[in-house]
């Protein structure tokens, strides 16, 4: 039983970190987009501000891919187990 509640747990975390990627994403594209904006304009202290933005934005979308990328290791290993073990989640 706990391999089940382990796994299902994982899937979990899994899945929040997909979500938030997919935020981070978005806001990447959204910071992209006013950067555009700013650089057609020539506003070059909101440029070194949005590209500061946009380098912490990458990072914690960075983070969140390689935790995502560890849980998803995570549920394949509990997956196995608990198939070899003869239980069903």
């Amino acid at each position: 039983m706990k391999n089940v509640e382990s796994l299902r747990n994982a899937e979990r975390k899994l899945q929040r970190a997909r979500m938030q990627i997919d935020l981070l994403n978005g806001r990447l594209l959204d910071l992209n987009a006013t950067y555009s904006r700013a650089k057609i304009q020539n506003r070059r202290f909101l440029c070194h501000i949005l590209t500061l933005r946009i380098q912490s934005v990458t990072y914690l979308r960075n983070v969140y891919s390689s935790y995502a990328k560890d849980k998803a290791t995570i549920v394949a290993h509990l997956g196995v187990e608990l198939i070899r073990s003869g239980h069903s989640s």
